[in-house]
């Protein structure tokens, strides 16, 4: 994760307000939703933490904007 922080020059909490990713937890399943919040009931990960749900988020983010 520090090396996805360092190329984008962003702070976790600047990735997880721009990105179009949120997780909410889930108490069903005691974990995190991840879902895209331009969709409506469309998730995209189950995490099991919120670590985890917030690295996937960066992780995803970092994807989407590599290239561009």
């Amino acid at each position: 994760m520090r090396k996805i922080l360092a190329e984008l020059d962003m702070s976790v909490q600047e990735i997880l307000e721009k990105s179009p990713y949120a997780y909410g937890h889930w108490q069903g399943e005691d974990g995190y939703r991840i879902y895209d919040v331009r969709f409506n009931d469309k998730y995209l990960y189950f995490a099991y933490s919120e670590f985890s749900a917030e690295y996937w988020i960066i992780e995803q983010y970092y994807l989407d904007n590599k290239d561009g």
